[in-house]
């Protein structure tokens, strides 16, 4: 009796185990589909097909189709550049077509010598940054801002603080002037930005190629700086105060020798050229009694001071800014003011600035 309950035991174990794997087989079946542009029906060529936790997946063919093995309860992530991820559940499904968003950087405005433009139709070499990203990190000036943030686009400060900054846009294109055209508010200047708070500006566009900058003429063959800076805007009046604090370091001044390292210099110098080691470092001024091993210190007659710790120092830097926007149908207006002070991590250097602005605009009709 026994022995038949165990061969009972033993074949409900088979069968289910054959039960499992028939059951896995039937969950993971052959599901198809397209992927197409939300907005234009376009068939996506190349985009991404993956089930969500697994290396498992596909990838679009020529016609925008795709087909792989998944399981009712997993989970398809469809990803393409320049669009907006999406995930869809396989369920009872056995074709999943799914349409894609852009993303919402391919829809902002950029401003171009023309016009403006939706980014995702600008087709020359435009870089754009925003006034969130100019303010990411605290800087005194809007070139320093820019370092680093736009291909293409080199920053360095000239100088010490409130100096001139040098912008490259695609490297040196003339054996003369190489500085670029900067447009503020529609207006052409070749004076830079160190005039301009950054708090003020909404945002900055750099036209580096010809066919972007090509209004301007030769004006422009070193690339263009279009700046458009706040306005006011139809609504409540806002008041707003930026405000940052700071300290700027040299984190490590080179190695000098001291006082006395320089005298054992000199005389390991002066007795390795022949000579007998005479200096008024040595010793007071008097003529010193040269030891017969020549490597033996001679004492100096004062410690010597480091004059880079002594013209180098610790910079605090500050700035404020406070601004008043607002509007109505009828026009809108905003005003600013600010006051920047950096001293320079060398002394007797530093730069100061007040600035003030004034943007309306009216509708007279």
């Amino acid at each position: 009796m026994n022995l038949t309950i165990t061969k009972l035991k033993v074949t409900l174990f088979f069968v289910g185990l054959v039960l499992c794997f028939q059951l896995s087989a039937q969950e993971r079946r052959a599901i198809r589909g397209t992927v197409k542009d939300g907005s234009t029906g376009e068939l996506l060529i190349g985009a991404n097909i993956l089930i969500k936790g697994t290396k498992t997946g596909t990838s679009t063919d020529v016609s925008g189709n795709f087909s792989l093995n998944a399981g009712s309860t997993d989970v398809l992530v469809v990803s393409y550049v320049g669009y907006d991820s999406k995930e869809v559940s396989v369920g009872s499904q056995d074709v999943v077509n799914v349409s894609l968003s852009g993303v919402k950087a391919l829809s902002e405005v950029i401003v171009t010598g023309y016009s403006t433009q939706s980014k995702k139709n600008i087709t020359g070499a435009v870089g754009t940054i925003s006034s969130k990203d100019l303010l990411a990190v605290p800087s005194t000036g809007v070139s320093q801002a820019l370092q680093g943030r736009i291909a293409g686009v080199t920053v360095a400060q000239e100088g010490g603080p409130g100096g001139g900054t040098m912008v490259r846009i695609r490297g040196f294109g003339t054996v003369g002037d190489n500085e670029p055209l900067y447009v503020i508010d529609g207006v052409p200047t070749q004076t830079g930005l160190n005039d301009i708070n950054p708090n003020d500006i909404e945002s900055v566009q750099v036209l580096k190629d010809a066919s972007s900058a090509s209004i301007y003429g030769a004006r422009a063959g070193n690339g263009v700086v279009i700046v458009t800076t706040k306005g006011g805007k139809a609504g409540t009046t806002k008041l707003t105060f930026d405000a940052f604090m700071g300290s700027q370091v040299v984190p490590e001044l080179p190695g000098v020798l001291n006082a006395q390292q320089f005298a054992d210099m000199l005389w390991t110098a002066q007795k390795n050229n022949g000579q007998t080691p005479s200096h008024p470092y040595f010793g007071n001024g008097a003529t010193p009694v040269i030891p017969t091993n020549f490597t033996a210190n001679i004492p100096v007659s004062k410690q010597g001071t480091n004059w880079l710790d002594e013209i180098f120092n610790n910079a605090p830097t500050k700035n404020y800014t406070l601004g008043v926007t607002g509007g109505t149908e009828a026009g809108s207006y905003a005003f600013s003011s600010g006051y920047t002070k950096q001293d320079g991590i060398l002394l007797n250097t530093g730069f100061e600035r007040f600035t003030g602005r004034v943007n309306t605009n009216f509708n007279l009709k």
